[in-house]
Order: structure tokens, then sequence, then C-alpha cells
């Protein structure tokens, strides 16, 4: 029993460690595209004043004190910037500056944004839920105690081995040792796969001149 209850807490332990890590991968990927999305869209607009057709200049000139109090908003704290990103939603949606936003070709651009913003919200309530609820050990204070499980089955096995020497203490010796080798090789590659970088953004459409930097 002892054996089993060292396999299944490592078990426990590495599967919080790849949810957690998913879990914070998948929100680094939605915060990146909803942070280049919003940065294009006022951007877009921002610009539009002066651009050669006079409808777009007139939208761009009219939609730009509507965006005008989102300016920065990527640097938001991200709690607040999955508020501000709803906010600037209803704005734009708003029927005096729909055809506006139209005019500039920026519907598919807001339902876009929409579609990761509220992504990165539903990962991010669910994390806290998780947290709150289950309100489990943490990964550090379990592997602590179970290292001392794990000594005292090491040790149990190696007095059984040299005191009553047997085929089946042998074997049990091997076993555990593949069982050590086989864990920490599973673990090994779980911290490499969390390492791996996140795939860079790709560019939004109209290049450098449509995207600064920062907003």
């Amino acid at each position: 029993w002892l054996l089993n209850l060292y396999v299944n807490t490592m078990n426990v332990i590495h599967y919080m460690h790849d949810k957690y890590a998913y879990e914070k991968a998948q929100m680094a990927l939605h915060d990146t595209n909803r942070d280049n999305l919003a940065i294009y869209i006022i951007t877009r607009i921002s610009r539009a004043g002066t651009l050669p057709l006079e409808a777009e200049r007139d939208a761009g000139k009219f939609l730009y004190k509507v965006i005008k109090p989102y300016n920065g908003i990527a640097r938001l704290p991200m709690a607040q910037e999955t508020a501000k990103i709803k906010g600037l939603l209803l704005d734009l949606r708003k029927d005096e500056n729909k055809p506006y936003v139209t005019t500039l070709g920026l519907d598919a651009y807001l339902a876009e944004l929409e579609k990761e913003n509220n992504a990165y919200d539903r990962l991010s309530q669910q994390r806290v839920q998780n947290r709150t609820t289950s309100k489990k050990e943490s990964g550090a204070n379990l592997r602590k105690r179970i290292d001392v499980y794990y000594d005292d089955l090491t040790l149990l096995a190696q007095s059984h081995s040299v005191a009553k020497p047997s085929e089946k203490a042998t074997a049990f010796i091997a076993a555990l040792n593949q069982l050590i080798a086989e864990t920490t090789a599973a673990y090994n590659q779980r911290m490499a796969s969390a390492k791996k970088p996140a795939p860079a953004p790709e560019p939004m459409p109209g290049g450098d001149s449509e995207s600064p930097d920062e907003i």
C-alpha cells in the first residue's frame, strides 16, 4: 500500500502541475491575442483621420472620441483590461457608431476581440474557482510529505532484502527502481514541455504602419 500511495501522490503532483501550466499558457495566448486586436482597432481608428477616402476620414474622426478613453488598454492589469475591453466593445457597437465601424472594416476585429477576451475571462474565473473550492494541499508541501513515505518504502525494501534475501525481494527492488526512473523521466518531460516558449503572434493586417509597438 505504501508503494501505491507514493505513486498515486506523485501522479497527483504531476497532474496539478500540468493543469496549472496549461491554464497559464492558454491565458497568456489569449491575452497576447486580445492585446494585438485592441491595439490594431484603436490604431486603425486613430489614424483613419488621415486616410485618402473621405468616408474613412469622417469615420475615424467620429470614432476617435469613442476610443480615446481606452488608450493604453493593453498596459492595464489583467482583470481591469478584461473589463475595459468589454466597455470598448459596448461603445463601438452602439447604434450611432456601427456605420462608422463598418466603414473602417472593423466588425470582424470586434468579434475576434470579444472571443479572445471572453476566453481569457473564462479561464481566469475558472482558475480562481478551482483554487478557491478545491483548497488542495500545495504541491511543495505534498512533495515533502510524500518524501517521508518514499524514505520508509526504500528503507523497508532494502532491510527486507538483506534480512530475508529472496527472488521476490530482488524483483521488488528492481521494479521499484524502474518505477522511480519512469516517474522521474515523466516529470522531467513535463517540465521541459512547460518551459517551451509560446509561438510568436502573427502580425495584424496592415503591417507596422497599422500597429504601433504599444498603446
